[in-house]
């Protein structure tokens, strides 16, 4: 009765939840099985995506993990990509993990989630110039994400006015696309 796109939809959202919670209780292995066939059934699905790459790399499959996000990133360029993305370089390793964000905003350099991510790396590595024109490069933008970028930038920079004066704008910013809820209300 429901259309196959819709189902395969509907059955990986809750594939999704249940790989969720199978790895908050710890069976790694029934939550990565999910996680996959979640995203191999929705790859737009963000949270099955970064889910399934947070397993692999934990079972050191960490190429497996990039085919997941490349494939979710060519699907639906998301935050929550750009994070699990980066996330795929060593903890506490800004070099690395700007790397990480250079060859992610290279998959698509007119993405702007893509240049999100990589100014904000660029932040995180103390690179002002180099997140400055990445940012300059979406004045358009009208996020919260990047009005905070921006205000950090200016705090860093030393420029307390502006760091103000781009949180404020945040305040009053739309945030990013939500995901589709579970099960819609008819």
């Amino acid at each position: 009765a429901i259309p196959a796109p819709e189902a395969d939809r509907l059955l990986a959202e809750l594939l999704l939840a249940r790989a969720t919670a199978a790895a908050a209780a710890g069976e790694a292995a029934s939550a990565l099985a999910d996680a996959t066939r979640a995203h191999e059934l929705d790859p737009g699905l963000t949270g099955a995506a970064a889910l399934a790459a947070r397993l692999l790399v934990r079972a050191g499959r960490t190429p497996a993990a990039e085919r997941v996000l490349t494939r979710a990133w060519s699907t639906h360029a998301d935050p929550v990509i750009a994070r699990a993305w980066i996330g795929l370089a060593p903890p506490g390793d800004v070099a690395a993990q700007l790397r990480q964000a250079e060859r992610l905003h290279g998959l698509d350099k007119g993405n702007p989630e893509g240049r999100l991510a990589l100014a904000e790396a660029e932040l995180a590595a103390g690179r002002w110039a180099e997140a400055r024109a990445h940012l300059a490069q979406l004045a358009d933008q009208t996020t919260r994400r990047y009005y905070r970028l921006m205000a950090y930038l200016e705090s860093a920079s030393g420029n307390a006015a502006g760091a103000r004066s781009w949180f404020e704008k945040s305040l009053a910013a739309p945030t990013e696309a939500q995901p589709p809820a579970l099960l819609k209300s008819a």
